[in-house]
Parts: C-alpha cells; structure tokens; sequence
C-alpha cells in the first residue's frame, strides 16, 4: 500500500469515526453527562487526521528534497507569518521551492496568515500536540420552566427524568404548585403556579474544546473537510 493509499484509508476511517462521535454526542447531550466513548472516539479521529497529513509531508519530503530519509518531517500546520513558514519548509522542505514550485505554493495557500487559508490549522494542532482534546465542557442554556422549583422560604424540589402526577399540590407556606391531572418534571414545568414560585430548567446544547473555545461536531467537521481539501490537490501531484 502507497503513502497515498493510507492518506486515504484514514480519511475514509475518519469519516465513520465521525459518524460514532455523533451519535455518543447526542446521546451525552441527553444524557446531560459526556460518554466515556466520546472523547476516546474524538482522539481517535484528530490522531489519524494527523497521522495523514504527516504522511503527506513524508511522502513529499523523501521525493522532492535533501532532508535526510531518517529524519522527522512535520506538516506546516500554525506558521503565523511567512518568515515562520519559510523557516519550518528550510528546516523539513530543504529544497521543495525549487524542486516543485507548485508544491510549495500549494502548502502556502493552507497557511492561516494567507487571506484564503486555513484558520483552523493552529487550533488543531494545539490539539494534538498539547493533549486537549479530551478537555470538553457542557454548553448551556437556562429557560424559565422547571427542573428546580424555588418557594418563597427558601424551600426547593429538583427534578431530574422522573415525574410527578396526579390531581393534589405540592406547596410550601403560601406558594403552590397544583398538578390538576397533569405532571411536571425536569422536560415538562409546573403550568398551574402561584407568582411567587420560579421554575428554572439548564438545557445542554453542545460541548465545546476548553482549550480552543470551539464547538466539537462542527470543529471536528470543519478539520475532516479540510484535511479532505488538503490532501486533494497534493495527492494529484504526487500521483502524477
């Protein structure tokens, strides 16, 4: 199997990769906990989006340059500027520019200080290389239903999955709430209410990567596609 081969074996192992991170994100938003699975299936993916750009640089270094066959060679992933991003290509492409112009223009065009480039190069490499992508918290929003209902007192009720039913009241001191064959429970707020109970539900939305401050699926769709883009036009070349 060629280089290029295993670029695209593990994009394609990523895409179904992506499709089971979906489904434990959406059962971890309504489980309102994240799924051991989740982060494990999210490791996998970013590590083999990684492995496939690293082979891409491989395969162009051992072809196209001087750099020593025993050499480590890394993807330009957050050069911010173009004197940074001539440095890594001296340091990993000795000799691309004038080996394979187009090749190298190619990879500037990625680079995310050029206008058309990739922003989402740096923040994925702050991924990898820190070790954060198991770093996800809960997004959240707060409506004014139920969940937790607060009387005037001081008393409270929390509900969670369950329910609570039937014709009766559940009241403390002057403030009531009356269930007239009806229910209310963490989905579902009192409707009959006396003005001094408050009804207050947390709905979880998404997850977010701490350390980068960017929603998962669509950060983790975002890279995915971009790697996709990244390795098209490379991979023409080096097929031809």
């Amino acid at each position: 199997m060629s280089c290029l081969d295993d670029v695209q074996a593990l994009v394609a192992s990523g895409e179904e990769t992506l499709r089971r991170i979906q489904t434990h994100y959406r059962r971890s938003l309504s489980q309102k906990a994240i799924h051991p699975e989740l982060a494990l299936e999210i490791k996998r993916l970013l590590e083999d989006l990684w492995s496939a750009l690293d082979y891409l640089a491989r395969e162009i270094a051992e072809r196209y340059t001087a750099l020593p066959s025993n050499s480590k060679c890394y993807f330009p992933l957050s050069s911010k500027d173009a004197h940074a991003f001539r440095s890594h290509m001296g340091k990993y492409f000795p000799g691309l520019q004038a080996a394979r112009p187009d090749i190298y223009t190619i990879l500037e065009s990625f680079q995310p200080y050029v206008a058309s480039g990739m922003q989402w190069l740096p923040k994925f490499a702050a991924l990898v290389n820190e070790n954060k992508h198991d770093r996800l918290s809960p997004q959240t929003r707060t409506e004014e239903r139920s969940l937790r209902i607060d009387f005037s007192g001081g008393a409270s009720i929390g509900l969670g999955k369950g329910s609570i039913s039937g014709y009766g009241s559940i009241h403390s001191g002057g403030a009531t709430v009356h269930l007239q064959g009806e229910y209310i429970s963490g989905d579902s707020p009192g409707k009959h209410v006396s003005g001094d109970v408050k009804q207050t539900v947390t709905v979880w939305i998404s997850f977010r990567f701490d350390a980068i401050g960017e929603e998962v699926m669509s950060f983790l769709t975002t890279i995915l596609g971009g790697v996709k883009e990244i390795a098209a036009p490379l991979g023409q070349r080096l097929r031809a």
